[in-house]
């Protein structure tokens, strides 16, 4: 998932559920925690700050390969393929993510499984 504003908007969702990420500079997303989500969501200022929660289904592999592979943020400039644990102390499921990952994350998304909700 990916909590983002209007103005930085990077993941769309096609009327049939199919996503289309932009940009190769850093992305960060929360994997299988909708706690951190909401905190997010809210912190940007929720709808009324223009912020909106994009989700969708990814391959297994990709998601743990995500996790497996992530380094603290303070190694990250030493591990530049990679992707950055990022807010540890607020998620164990936050990540930025690359341009090498960004396009694990395109290839490893499930067609027609993105949404934009709003979180409870």
């Amino acid at each position: 998932m990916q909590t983002q504003h209007k103005l930085s908007q990077r993941i769309s969702v096609s009327n049939n559920g199919d996503i289309t990420i932009t940009g190769n500079t850093k992305l960060y997303i929360t994997i299988d925690d909708q706690n951190h989500v909401n905190y997010y969501y809210n912190k940007k200022g929720g709808s009324e700050g223009g912020a909106s929660v994009v989700s969708f289904q990814v391959a297994k592999e990709v998601a743990d390969e995500i996790r497996n592979m992530a380094v603290p943020q303070a190694k990250a400039q030493s591990y530049p393929n990679r992707p950055e644990i990022s807010d540890p102390t607020k998620s164990k499921g936050a990540f930025g993510l690359p341009a090498n990952y960004i396009e694990k994350l395109r290839k490893g998304a499930i067609k027609g499984t993105g949404k934009i909700e709003t979180p409870l």
